[in-house]
Parts: C-alpha cells; sequence; structure tokens
C-alpha cells in the first residue's frame, strides 16, 4: 500500500520510511542493505500499519516521547519504532556508544536479531537529500555529497561492530549494513518532467507554478509526500511562495523546501516538490 493511502502523518511517514524505493545501490558499495530484506520485513509490517491507521496511538505516544525537529533523529525514531513493533526482530542495541580508552569513537545506530533467521544485523540509518550537480550528488551542505557519506560509513562505522565493547555484549557474527533512504533531486531544465527538481532562489520565476497552489515546508513536513488539511499549513499561490522562499533564503541563507499543490475533496495533495538553494550554492556556507 501506498504511503499516501495512510492520512495521519505520522503513520505517512513511517510507511514511507519502510516501503519504497531505497537509495539504488552502486556495484562499487556493498555496504547497503538489501533491498529484497527490507521489502520483506515491511510486507511482514503490514498489518501493524493498517492497525496504526484505524488508532495512530501508539505511534504519536512515541514520537512525543523523543520530539525533535532534526529529520535524521526524526527518522530514527521510526526506525527504532519499527524495529520494537516488528513481530520478527528483537531490538538488541540503540545508539550504542563504542568507546576505546575513554574516547568515545562514535555510536552505533540499531542492532537487532531477526527471529526467524537467527542472524543479528547492524543497521547505520541515514535520511539525506542530495541535488544533482555536474556528475555528483551534493547536500545542501555542499561539503556533504553522497560519495563521501557512502565511504565514511563503509571504511569507519560500519567496522565498528568488530570492536571489544560489541563482542562483549553480543558474540554472534553480525551483518552490518547502510539503510539509506534519500530524496534525490534533479536540476531544474523546464520542462518538469522530474518530481522532485532543484533550482536557485533567482531561477523562481521561471517556473510555471500560477495554475497551482504551493506550500513552504516547514522540516517536519520534509519526510514523506504531504497530505494538507486546510489549517494545517498555508496553501498559497505561486507570487506568494516565491516571495516567501525569496525572504527566507535572504533572511537565513538557507535552503527551503516547497511543494506543488493539488486539491481534491477538500485537502491539498502533493504533486511535486522543488528544493530552492541560494544563489552562491555550493560554493557557500548554505544549507
Amino acid at each position: 500500500m501506498s504511503e499516501l493511502t495512510y492520512h495521519n502523518k505520522l503513520v505517512r511517514d513511517l510507511a514511507y520510511l519502510i516501503n519504497g524505493d531505497l537509495f539504488l545501490q552502486p556495484t562499487y558499495f556493498n555496504c547497503l542493505v538489501s533491498e529484497t530484506y527490507v521489502k520483506e520485513l515491511a510486507d511482514e509490517f503490514q498489518p501493524v500499519l493498517e492497525k496504526l491507521a484505524e488508532s495512530p496511538t501508539p505511534l504519536a505516544q512515541h514520537i512525543a516521547d523523543c520530539p525533535t525537529h532534526i529529520i535524521g533523529k526524526y527518522a530514527e525514531d521510526l526506525m527504532r519504532f519499527f524495529i520494537e513493533s516488528h513481530p520478527r526482530l528483537d531490538l538488541l542495541l540503540h545508539n550504542f556508544q563504542v568507546v576505546d580508552k575513554g574516547i568515545t569513537l562514535s555510536e552505533i545506530d540499531f542492532i537487532f536479531k531477526d527471529l526467524k533467521s537467527g542472524k543479528v544485523h547492524h543497521w547505520e540509518l541515514s535520511y539525506k537529500f542530495y541535488l544533482h550537480y555536474q556528475g555528483a550528488w551534493i547536500g545542501p551542505n555542499a561539503r556533504d555529497t553522497l560519495k563521501n557519506k557512502l565511504s565514511t560509513v563503509e571504511t569507519r562505522q560500519l567496522p565498528l561492530v568488530t570492536h571489544h565493547s560489541v563482542k562483549t555484549i553480543i558474540p554472534d557474527d553480525i551483518e552490518s549494513s547502510l539503510y539509506l533512504k534519500c530524496h534525490l533531486f534533479e536540476e531544474f531544465n523546464f520542462d518538469m518532467r522530474h518530481k522532485v527538481v532543484w533550482l536557485r532562489k533567482s531561477e523562481l520565476e521561471k517556473v510555471d507554478g500560477r495554475q497551482d497552489y504551493w506550500c513552504l515546508l516547514p522540516k517536519t513536513y520534509w519526510f514523506s509526500p504531504v497530505e494538507i488539511a486546510p489549517r494545517e499549513l498555508d496553501a498559497v499561490r505561486w507570487p506568494e511562495v516565491i516571495k516567501h522562499c525569496k525572504n527566507y533564503i535572504v533572511e537565513h541563507n538557507k535552503s527551503v523546501l516547497i511543494a506543488r499543490l493539488e486539491k481534491r475533496h477538500g485537502l491539498y495533495y502533493e504533486t511535486q516538490r522543488i528544493f530552492v538553494v541560494p544563489d552562491t550554492w555550493p560554493t557557500s556556507d548554505s544549507q
């Protein structure tokens, strides 16, 4: 079932995290989690999602107990709920600090046991936004690139499960993987065939957006495709969203995310999202 089927935002975000496409694994990286395995787990989790769709209280309480406006931390909280609520998985360690001679080397996100296969898995979770520019995938913070992220996780983070502080607690063999969920934005090229694109602030006027409603999305809505009820967020026309974008970028020197909306049955549904960066990106320190 598509995440758009779920009207509750938290349930929709959880469904988006565990369903759909993960980052397509390049042949030169072997660190990414098996999409086949994730799909198998997600399919088995479907009855839990259906119950949450009817009554999202357990998920809402879980998120309320660990409030955050940081997208990566929010994704981590959703993943912890998934693992702890999955009938097949047993969470063994979460946010475990690996310390060597009094120095913290790093933190392990999740180690869990698959009760069906008997295998123990280590997942490092990364929820990222990357923009395609000159053949590379670059983050809003231009120092963050997809290639560097994959390399760092593979060479530094995943091997931490062999550290003696981990093996003392879990002597089993552990399969380590990166669970990478990305929003990948193609560069704006006027035909707008891509549902997710990026452009610079000075290029906003080139978008044909006057026939649609738009919304400047707060970061808490950057996760799954949005479904907005009246008065939940401001759905405005194109000239107004341009004004809001430019004012925010000038004042904060940070990127913004806007959504093109279609109104149906009294609700606004996302049909496209556009990442708008400062004109100086990627050479500046904008984020």
